[in-house]
């Protein structure tokens, strides 16, 4: 439920999101923690998570595109913008290379 006055994560999306289930790595500290990749667009992911996460965190995620060509291996900072037990955290993209960004939007295109 979303207080009043506040919107959804589904309300704030600006970019067509589709289902991806893949692995996550998350670089910790001190350690690297693992989460699975839930949906995904061109600006950020749904990522579920057995790992506490606070946030406006800044973590690294690296995971591989499911059914790319090319096996795309996607790394990119990215902030945690919602947090919520047992429902995952929202995940937006920083500093994405073009060329990633572009292998997400031809998956999302695709699907």
């Amino acid at each position: 439920m979303v207080a009043t006055g506040q919107t959804s994560p589904e309300e704030r999306r600006t970019k067509r999101r589709v289902t991806v289930r893949t692995e996550v790595l998350r670089d910790g500290k001190p350690s690297i923690s693992f989460g699975r990749g839930e949906n995904i667009s061109e600006g950020g992911m749904m990522l579920e998570s057995s790992q506490a996460y606070s946030l406006n965190e800044v973590v690294k995620v690296r995971f591989v595109l499911p059914a790319s060509p090319q096996g795309a291996v996607v790394t990119s900072e990215a902030k945690i913008v919602w947090a919520g037990p047992g429902a995952g955290v929202g995940l937006e993209f920083l500093g994405m290379k073009d060329e990633d960004r572009e292998a997400i939007a031809r998956f999302v295109a695709a699907a």
